[in-house]
């Protein structure tokens, strides 16, 4: 599949999802969509919101980005399972491995004969700098 680009010529699907996950990758902290495509204009390769909800479905899927949902934002994914620890004053977020987690809920998915494909967790409070 392409896209148009502004000068009429097309952008491989590929091309849009490199460029989507290159600037999750750089992002210091978790990133929106519109953060995206503000990115994208900012960098001379605009794209509508459409091309990144598309291309950050095709990266999820692919399990390159993570979702942070109360946040409505991305991060990178990677092979282990992780908690997202949010601060609810400044929105920092930590995230850590679950290790002792992923083995607790595999049991319980087991129990429950539920095949899980993968975890999302996230938890608010509030962050050492803000507590201080």
């Amino acid at each position: 599949m392409r896209t148009a680009l502004p000068d009429g010529g097309r952008r491989r699907t590929e091309n849009i999802d490199r460029i989507v996950i290159d600037i999750v990758r750089k992002a210091d902290r978790p990133v929106s969509a519109y953060a995206i495509v503000a990115e994208t204009r900012r960098l001379g390769s605009p794209m509508v919101p459409t091309q990144v909800y598309r291309s950050i479905d095709r990266l999820i899927c692919a399990h390159r980005v993570e979702r942070i949902a109360s946040l409505k934002a991305f991060v990178p994914a990677d092979a282990c399972q992780r908690l997202h620890l949010i601060c609810a004053e400044c929105g920092e977020v930590c995230s850590i491995r679950i290790e002792a987690a992923e083995k607790v809920l595999g049991d319980l998915c087991q129990r429950s004969a539920f095949m899980r494909k993968c975890a999302h967790l996230e938890m608010a409070g509030i962050c050492p700098s803000c507590a201080a």
